[in-house]
């Protein structure tokens, strides 16, 4: 039973990877382009987020 907990957290945790390249791809579509970096994207999703969040973040204070 544990190992089906951890493969659900597996794909869990693609699946939101997934959806966040998608999501990158329509905000920014110039940042994800290399297989290299969309693989990056996928795998290491949750600092990819932080990072463009902050990028955009700074963006948006010098703008106002």
């Amino acid at each position: 039973m544990d190992i089906g907990w951890v493969l659900i957290l597996i794909i869990f945790y693609f699946h939101l990877g997934w959806c966040w390249v998608s999501v990158l791809e329509r905000i920014n579509p110039d940042y994800v382009w290399s297989p290299l970096k969309h693989t990056a994207a996928l795998l290491l999703w949750p600092f990819s987020l932080i990072l463009v969040d902050a990028g955009m973040e700074d963006t948006h204070d010098h703008h106002d």
